[in-house]
């Protein structure tokens, strides 16, 4: 396979099998006493002085590993104590290249200060060009005590250590290079001005310093300053789709439309229900939830072209369907216009005369009918009764998917806490497959443990989850890792999504499009009772996440006018064009109409537990167009037209 074959084929880079990649000890900053740098080669976690340890914490420490030969380094594996230790690295970086002096950053990150071993996937492109390494540099940046230097236990490297790809991936990357400083000087030589030395590298390199349409609108401007002549290049320029990039890089803003109305029926406030969304029939669907004191069993459809909420049952139980529940799980069959809902929480207090058999539900969304597919999912290879686990349906193979979430235990202490791991469930066969139980998620030699308030999507065409992980205690930071189904794997992508999105506590995250996802989260802040919503967007390409809306944001800028608020009416203040924040709301996402649908949820307000939300939000991400960077463009190129005119 060359670079080609691996840079064109995300999924096959997924899928390649890891090496383990052998390396020595090529230089370090210091090490305390017998805390000696080649003690991170063995994993020995029992003993205390198998580290290497700086004699002292300042930004300066470094450890460089030397590779046996070239090779992609794909992730770096971190060894640790079988308990936690006061200089484990709570923040670090790594930097990978082909010398020791020329490296390019590839990991910015920190790890968990407990006893399990961390695998992290580190930045493999620069500019859409694989990175070979032959040198791996630690950076200790900080530990958990600051008072204490840093410790590395072990380190792993895992890569492609094949010959034949990684010396087409060093060739390719030195070609990459060699370009990148051509134009550079290109660059620096038309700055300023040194026409004769441009004219000469450009003709010797035959290398193009940009599109022939941006030089010529340089050219226009800067050496002939043409205005019309400009303006005409830059429509020339939007017709020719050039401003696309552009556009898609602009980071997304948030607007938000309250739909629904009084004057029509609406459900009634709850948190912890479903919802999901018939995409053809322009429908969602709302089933169940806690109101504050009771369980519903209540079915809703809501009308997405008309913004209307109808009611298909008021009891399902009462139709054969399932009792009263929440925090359950539930996803549509767009094949066969099916629901599925399985799942529920049963309070302490009720477990000893509850039944706690784990039921699946089908609900045809034509015949309005429901039957039982199976009244204890665990007799039949599948879950027990769990709560706030997630639920997809692969259009592709007819399968239901459900991960994680807490199994609901006979007891009423809830201890020791048991999490469901990952299963799926073939509609066809009607066969539950257990794919990963929990604690046993062990890929490449890392743990993907189950968890509960996390989301997950699946894309059916490249076979794979995208799980956005959430908190399994408060020592476990969030995490977004991807399953790809064929080969049966889990890949870590973003080790600590906490740390890089800056939550707190997230109760619920949502990802939709295909090479876009958002996140919404609710947090506590200050306390327990103060929450705020935030909505995050990824770029699953670039692995980035950017924040597109935050309540707290909006909260702050209408605190200066709280005054001039008091006598406006609410629905004419500004806050009234956004929702209150809360948590145990739930979205669906239309493609259609690249919008998000929110309903309901908990504003957990400390005088009223039992208050919830009954409202319907519509969340649309917008950015500049083409013809907005067209129109701003033309503008700068008239202001500065105007400017010399003066």
């Amino acid at each position: 396979m060359g670079v080609k074959d691996v840079n064109a084929d995300n999924t096959q880079e997924l899928r390649t099998e890891y090496d383990v990649l052998p390396y020595e000890i090529h230089s370090w900053s210091n090490h305390a006493a017998n805390f000696l740098p080649h003690n991170i080669m063995t994993d020995r976690p029992h003993d205390q002085s198998s580290r290497w340890s700086t004699n002292a914490n300042n930004h300066r420490q470094f450890i460089t590993l030397r590779l046996e030969r070239p090779a992609l380094v794909r992730s770096i594996k971190f060894g640790k104590f079988y308990k936690t230790h006061v200089c484990n690295l709570k923040e670090f970086k790594v930097f990978g290249g082909m010398s020791e002096d020329n490296m390019v950053e590839l990991l910015y990150s920190g790890l968990r200060n407990d006893s399990e071993s961390e695998v992290i996937s580190v930045k493999q492109k620069l500019g859409g060009h694989y990175i070979p390494c032959q040198f791996i540099k630690i950076q200790p940046l900080l530990a958990y005590d600051q008072k204490f230097n840093f410790s590395v236990w072990h380190v792993e490297l895992r890569g492609t250590i094949n010959q034949h790809i990684v010396q087409r991936i060093c060739d390719d990357f030195s070609r990459f290079q060699k370009q990148e400083a051509v134009r550079l000087c290109l660059k620096f030589f038309r700055d300023r001005g040194y026409n004769d030395a441009f004219s000469a590298l450009a003709q010797q390199t035959q290398q193009q310093l940009e599109a022939p349409l941006l030089t010529q609108l340089r050219d226009a401007l800067v050496e002939n300053c043409n205005y019309e002549r400009a303006e005409q290049l830059l429509r020339d320029a939007e017709q020719k789709e050039m401003f696309q990039a552009c556009a898609s890089k602009v980071p997304y803003a948030a607007r938000w439309t309250s739909v629904g109305s009084e004057t029509y029926a609406m459900p009634p406030a709850r948190g912890g229900h479903q919802m999901c969304i018939d995409e053809e029939r322009r429908v969602v669907y709302l089933y169940g939830g806690w109101d504050g004191a009771k369980n519903l069993d209540d079915l809703w459809m809501f009308s997405i072209d008309t913004g209307r909420w109808v009611c298909l049952s008021t009891s399902t139980r009462i139709q054969g369907g399932p009792g009263p529940r929440s925090c359950h799980s539930m996803c549509f069959d767009s094949i066969r216009k099916c629901i599925y809902v399985m799942g529920n929480y049963v309070d302490r207090e009720y477990r000893g005369s509850a039944s706690l058999d784990s039921d699946l539900y089908c609900y045809d969304t034509i015949s309005n009918e429901w039957l039982v597919l199976s009244e204890n999912t665990e007799v039949l290879g599948g879950p027990r009764l769990i709560f706030n686990s997630q639920m997809v349906f692969d259009s592709h193979y007819h399968r239901i998917y459900l991960y994680g979430g807490k199994v609901v235990l006979p007891d009423s202490a809830d201890a020791p806490i048991v999490y469901s791991g990952l299963y799926s469930f073939d509609i066809r066969k009607h066969r539950w497959t257990k794919l990963k139980p929990d604690f046993h998620m062990l890929e490449q030699e890392q743990h993907v443990r189950a968890r509960y308030f996390h989301a997950m999507l699946i894309d059916s065409e490249q076979q794979r989850l995208y799980i956005i992980s959430n908190r399994r205690d408060m020592s476990v930071p969030s995490e977004f890792i991807i399953y790809d189904i064929e080969s049966d794997t889990f890949f870590e992508k973003m080790p600590d999504l906490t740390a890089s999105t800056q939550n707190i506590m997230t109760q619920e995250r949502y990802l939709h499009e295909k090479h876009y996802g958002s996140t919404t989260s609710s947090h506590s802040k200050s306390s327990p009772d103060h929450i705020f919503m935030a909505v995050y967007c990824y770029h699953i390409p670039s692995e980035l996440w950017t924040e597109v809306y935050n309540s707290a944001n909006i909260e702050s800028h209408h605190a200066g006018a709280a005054v001039e608020s008091l006598a406006q009416s609410s629905s004419s203040s500004p806050a009234a064009l956004y929702p209150k924040p809360r948590f145990a709301q739930d979205w669906v996402f239309d493609a259609a109409t690249r919008s998000h649908f929110m309903f309901g949820g908990n504003p957990n307000r400390p005088n009223d537990r039992s208050a919830r939300f009954n409202d319907t939000w519509k969340l649309e991400f917008t950015r500049p167009t083409s013809k907005d960077i067209l129109r701003r463009a033309l503008y700068m190129v008239r202001r500065q037209r105007f400017l010399d005119m003066c």
